[in-house]
């Protein structure tokens, strides 16, 4: 039936003369069917020219009712998936985007003495902070820090953010120095003030953690492979599940990567920046 409809818009003249002809086509019809005789008697007509007429055009209309429920039909159907579309450009504008500051230097710590004065700093009424945790088998739940991260991070869509889970989580904090038995680093929750307004920034603290060997007490030696601060460029990749203040739910890919903008090995020290390589939000349901 789409194709008829497509067929009358691209020749609107032939239908005009087809629909000239379904009108005057049963009259001439009729008029040469009862003026001209039957050769048989079985081809007499048994009704009358009216009845013949009335039942042509009880057809035709048949016909256009189909035509015009149809067409009804397409059009409620493409005003529903234009609705739909309205929809779903609507909820694209309200879409929280839970991001960091782009190409900022961050601070990155690995000394006990910098662990204490960096989270003396943190305030759960206002920061955030999650502890990225290397992990081993069999489990022993016995854990110490091996590094932090200072970094800012932003709401830079359309909606307050309430809540944010980690479903999903890479942590990256050096490449190739981790011991072969960490092969898992995991983040459980935020913590802290996890309500982010529209354009609103925050410190989030990134707290590495090792989780160590009951068995081996030399700590130390167990952590030393976090000391070669030189060779730390962090990276992250998070699926994360955000809800945001009027309770919608979506679900966000997010990739940091370090960019290293300085190095000065006079004095051991690097310049880092942090990036996002990719962000991707999607509403749930």
């Amino acid at each position: 039936m789409k194709k008829i409809i497509d067929w009358i818009m691209k020749y609107p003249r032939k239908t005009i003369w087809i629909i000239i002809g379904m009108i005057v086509g049963p009259l001439f019809l009729v008029q040469i069917l009862f003026k001209i005789p039957a050769p048989c008697e079985f081809l007499e007509a048994v009704w009358e020219p009216g009845e013949l007429l009335g039942y042509m055009g009880d057809i035709i209309s048949v016909i256009g009712t189909i035509f015009l429920g149809y067409i009804a039909i397409s059009q409620t159907e493409e005003a529903n998936l234009l609705s739909e579309e309205m929809v779903k450009l609507e909820w694209e504008k309200r879409k929280p985007y839970f991001d960091i500051v782009q190409n900022q230097e961050y601070n990155l710590f690995f000394k006990n003495e910098e662990f204490i004065q960096c989270l003396n700093t943190y305030n759960i009424a206002n920061d955030m902070k999650i502890r990225p945790c290397y992990i081993k088998e069999k489990r022993t739940g016995f854990t110490t820090t091996i590094a932090i991260m200072q970094i800012i991070i932003q709401n830079i869509g359309n909606s307050d953010i309430r809540n944010i889970f980690v479903k999903e989580s890479l942590c990256y904090l050096s490449a190739g120095l981790f011991p072969q038995e960490y092969e898992k680093c995991i983040v459980f929750t935020f913590e802290g003030n996890t309500y982010i307004k529209i354009g609103e920034q925050k410190k989030l603290f990134i707290e590495f953690q090792q989780e160590l060997d009951e068995e081996n007490g030399d700590i130390e030696e167990q952590i030393a492979w976090a000391n070669e601060s030189m060779k730390m460029i962090p990276a992250f990749d998070f699926d994360l599940h955000i809800i945001t203040a009027d309770g919608n739910e979506y679900i966000e890919k997010l990739s940091l990567s370090t960019s290293i903008s300085l190095i000065d090995s006079v004095n051991n020290k690097f310049v880092r920046n942090l990036v996002t390589t990719n962000i991707d939000v999607k509403r749930v349901g």
